[in-house]
């Protein structure tokens, strides 16, 4: 008997602005990188049910992907309103 899990993902519209503060951008930037690392974080996950599940895997150890820590979620932020400042 196999197992599914069904992730529902919300999607939020997002409504461009003109004028939005520092705060609203550096909000906005740390919510598409917890989401980008999110969305790595369940498809890496999804891989790892496949395979365990998987007769030829049977035998062999394979790592379980770990959710992404709040110090990941800062650190791609970062890279990410590095990127959006870097003029080029």
């Amino acid at each position: 008997m196999v197992n599914f899990v069904i992730l529902a993902v919300h999607r939020e519209e997002t409504h461009m602005t003109a004028n939005k503060n520092g705060f609203e951008i550096r909000a906005d930037i740390l919510k598409l990188a917890q989401d980008h690392l999110h969305t790595g974080f369940f498809t890496a996950n999804q891989q790892y049910e496949n395979t365990i599940s998987s007769p030829e895997w049977k035998n062999v150890q394979v790592a379980k992907p770990a959710f992404p820590s709040t110090q990941q979620v800062l650190e791609t932020a970062k890279e990410m309103y590095t990127f959006v400042n870097t003029q080029v």
